[in-house]
């Protein structure tokens, strides 16, 4: 059952993958589990098919991972920036008690030798949830640390090893102290709440400095897009285009996909999905950015002249948070 969830996990993120390599190195590691077929059946019963649907996405396969280990990494290399982004996104993540939590039962796990006490069962479970934790951990903490990119639920694989072991009787000796627990629950649960206080309240944006900037706060992001659209004409045979991928998604989410491109800085989804070969064809072009993407029109659309273009925006506790910019551009003249 748990390979077969890893299979399933590796279809929603490519990282789920390094869940599947874990187990299986676990259940060869093991006498009993390797003469077994029930590892081999859950994971012929799930992998097959997914193997199956991956063979016909080839192409998007090999454009994720290209744009995940090429396009997005020109400025990557390791640095005690990227260092400090993996420990706090953690701490922001799951919060210092969880965190403190889960970093025990890590180190609890890691101590664990063979034992006269524990029998064959449980020295195999102990050994498949170190794989579990270690062999994820060993690909994406120093990809993390590479990457200025990177985001802290890319080590969410080598975390959930240590949370079972904690459900375990050799890790609940560890972790199972009701001080441990209260303080773990009190610190996640507050910032669940001021989280959820700052995204649902508007006024809350009042509590924001001058000084600091609205495009940093990403929750502005779930604020304005209903209102932009709706300000965005509708016209024939026209195609949307937006200057980034956040854009371009949000634009295909409301209007549709199939009159939706991308002008990205880097390759992306709707390179296939409209590539610019088609929709630059469109005798009309509406496209729509914020002020997070600022965009030299004249130089990007060198061929086409400005027929109409106005602002939208966003306020949120009465503070401005975004400005969207949406111009219709025509062909010149000389475009026919």
């Amino acid at each position: 059952m748990a390979l077969a969830c890893a299979v399933i996990a590796t279809a929603a993120k490519a990282t789920g993958g390094l869940l599947v390599l874990a187990l299986l190195s676990g259940f060869v590691a093991s006498p009993r589990w390797r003469r077994s077929p029930w590892p081999w059946l859950g994971l012929a019963t799930v992998g097959t098919p997914l193997l199956l649907v991956a063979s016909g996405a080839r192409d998007e396969f090999r454009a994720m991972l290209e744009h995940r280990f090429i396009t997005t990494q020109a400025s990557a290399g390791f640095s005690l920036r990227n260092a400090g982004a993996v420990v706090g996104g953690q701490l922001a993540y799951l919060t210092p008690g969880p965190l403190a939590l889960v970093l025990l039962a890590a180190t609890r796990l890691l101590k664990l030798r063979r034992s006269e006490n524990a029998d064959e069962p449980t020295r195999d479970q102990q050994r498949l949830l170190r794989l579990a934790m270690l062999v994820p951990l060993a690909g994406l903490l120093p990809f993390s640390l590479w990457s200025r990119v990177a985001e802290p639920h890319w080590l969410a694989p080598a975390l959930l090893a240590p949370a079972i072991f904690a459900g375990t009787e050799a890790g609940s000796k560890a972790l199972v102290r009701p001080s441990r627990v209260l303080a773990a629950l009190m610190s996640a649960g507050a910032l669940t709440v001021v989280v959820h206080l700052w995204v649902l309240v508007p006024a809350a944006a009042k509590l924001r400095p001058d000084t600091a900037e609205a495009r940093l706060d990403i929750a502005n992001e779930l604020y304005g897009w209903d209102k932009a659209v709706a300000d965005v004409p509708v016209v024939e045979n026209a195609a949307y285009v937006g200057p980034h991928w956040t854009v371009c998604a949000q634009l295909a989410a409301r209007l549709g996909g199939n009159n939706v491109g991308c002008l990205g800085p880097t390759a992306d989804d709707f390179d296939r999905w409209n590539p610019k070969e088609s929709w630059t064809k469109k005798p009309i072009v509406v496209f729509v950015t914020d002020d997070r993407f600022p965009v030299d029109l004249s130089r990007k659309f060198p061929q086409r002249n400005i027929r109409e273009s106005h602002r939208v925006n966003v306020f949120r506790g009465g503070r401005l948070v975004r400005t969207f910019t949406i111009t219709t551009l025509e062909r010149s003249a000389q475009q026919g």
